[in-house]
């Protein structure tokens, strides 16, 4: 990808939506509970980036991992607060968690860091089979490393190039004051971000400094992006975070892959030329050496220089298409209505009739039409996206689970199979007998429990589609009209 500044516009996203990765979402939830066990009260706790192990490169597993790690934190309420991080130096408790391909897995480590001692307050692992992620399209490395040591050792490069950065052409130090900090991040939690998405990237010092921005490419080329032609102000306040560009975008695009941000401060003036604006190589051109050589980075000064950087990933929209069908509404004016209601209480458009209709709103896109006795949605949307997000974005979210009863029926272990048939031949999964279970189909999930009444939970579902919808579908799946 490149990095292209240009004059600041109103571009409209058509965002995308959410689908459960339901087959891992269980044990995800149990590697993360896993973590917290032998905590007494609730903590306040940071979800960091999810990495390749020995790097700090993200990838669209990262996207997943991280995502689902945080839903599954924020829905143990009993020993999880998720917050956002503080970059005013407290310190907070983290989930970390890297990733490394062993045989036929995928091995995710997670660790759950204490803020105020840094020890481990607990571990667990995670094997996701790499045939599973395949046809779930989630690739676990960015494409421009073609394998997890190139991965490492490419990074690797980079850092080195940095430490040999030098402050005069004449002296090959790097000044590092110990009371002299930095810190810098982009607009992504999970620093992955998709084709046409607008980078930001926030800067935060202790002193009073000038900055330098370069970016390093997913073809490996070197650019100083910030100060630039159009915006020349590079100083940095102490302790107020600033976020550049000012009045130019960083649009991500192809190329894809994983890429690198590096930024250079100092307490005195630093020089920088146009040239350095222009893109340049490396080392030879031959990006299929991942050893290939790195030229330094040039900073001029007099000052105490620190240094800091980020990786992130750029992935490509890949769009894929999700067709959900229920029963149709007894009152489907009134689910015209509401539907409507949804849409544009969400930002959304929509346009549609008791026969079918269309809409945008948040993060997808699609439409709906009457087929007989059913409903089909018809949701559109990138893969990695809806992957990633699970229940977080397109289901209950805020406004927590959904929860109704209805009467028992008489033959309540005929109810139990009828449910258990209904759902598997939509191609769903169902775990029950006579007392409780759990199910997941049409992009619902929930649990039910039975004594007098059946009491059903709903957790998770399309958040267009309306509660009344959902309660008419379980009751059809026990036979109960």
């Amino acid at each position: 990808m490149k990095i292209r500044i240009c004059v600041l516009i109103s571009l409209l996203s058509i965002l995308c939506g959410v689908v459960s990765a339901q087959d891992f979402d269980a044990q995800i939830q149990t590697a993360v509970d896993e973590l917290a066990v032998s905590l007494k009260v609730p903590v306040e706790v940071v979800i960091e980036p999810v990495t390749i192990v020995g790097t700090e490169t993200p990838s669209a597993l990262s996207l997943f991992l991280y995502n689902r790690v945080e839903y599954s934190a924020s829905k143990n309420v009993s020993k999880y607060r998720v917050v956002e991080k503080d970059r005013s130096g407290i310190r907070k408790t983290r989930i970390e968690s890297k990733y490394q391909v062993i045989g036929i897995n995928v091995e995710v480590m997670l660790s759950l860091i204490a803020a105020d001692s840094n020890n481990v307050i607990g571990k667990s692992l995670l094997k996701l089979p790499t045939a599973d992620l395949k046809k779930l399209n989630i690739e676990w490395l960015p494409e421009n490393r073609k394998t997890q040591a190139e991965a490492v050792q490419q990074e690797q490069v980079i850092v080195e190039a940095v430490q040999q950065t030098v402050s005069t052409p004449e002296q090959n130090t790097l000044k590092t004051a110990d009371a002299f900090t930095l810190e810098a991040w982009p607009n992504s939690g999970s620093y992955t971000f998709f084709e046409g998405d607008k980078m930001r990237i926030s800067l935060y010092a202790n002193k009073d400094c000038y900055f330098k921005v370069y970016y390093v490419d997913a073809q490996d080329e070197k650019q100083l992006i910030y100060p630039n032609s159009v915006n020349n102000n590079n100083r940095l306040q102490a302790n107020k975070v600033r976020t550049i560009p000012d009045d130019t975008e960083y649009i991500m695009g192809a190329p894809f892959g994983v890429e690198s941000i590096i930024v250079f401060a100092s307490d005195k003036p630093l020089e920088y030329s146009e040239s350095e604006m222009m893109p340049v190589i490396f080392g030879p051109n031959n990006p299929g050496d991942p050893t290939r050589g790195m030229k330094q980075f040039i900073v001029e000064g007099t000052g105490d220089i620190v240094e800091t950087k980020f990786n992130y990933t750029i992935l490509p929209q890949r769009n894929v298409e999700e067709v959900l069908s229920y029963q149709k509404a007894d009152d489907m004016r009134e689910f015209v209505r509401q539907l409507r209601d949804t849409i544009q209480q969400n930002s959304g458009t929509f346009n549609g009739n008791e026969r079918e209709g269309t809409f945008i709103t948040g993060h997808f896109n699609g439409g709906y039409k009457v087929t007989g006795n059913s409903l089909v949605f018809t949701i559109r949307h990138p893969v990695e996206e809806s992957l990633s997000r699970g229940a977080a974005l397109n289901t209950r979210g805020a406004g927590g689970p959904y929860n109704f009863s209805f009467s028992k029926p008489p033959n309540i272990s005929q109810a139990v199979q009828t449910v258990r048939s209904g759902i598997e031949a939509k191609g769903g999964l169902f775990t029950g007998n006579e007392n409780a279970g759990s199910f997941k189909v049409s992009g619902i999930s929930g649990n039910y429990s039975i004594q007098n009444a059946v009491a059903v939970t709903i957790l998770e579902k399309p958040f267009i589609i309306s509660n009344s919808l959902i309660e008419k579908e379980v009751k059809n799946f026990f036979g109960v009209k």
